[in-house]
């Protein structure tokens, strides 16, 4: 069986609780990787 949760826990609280474990510099390369990777798709897709 499995047991019961006292509550529902969101998947908007989980990854907040996540997010607050990450370093903040992480952040910043996370950013940076995600713009590039949008700006190769946006270049592959328009035709150059």
């Amino acid at each position: 069986m499995i047991p019961r949760q006292s509550r529902k826990i969101s998947f908007y609280e989980e990854y907040v609780e996540y997010v607050q474990t990450i370093p903040v510099e992480f952040h910043k390369w996370m950013l940076i990787i995600n713009y590039m990777l949008v700006l190769v798709i946006f270049v592959i897709f328009t035709g150059f």
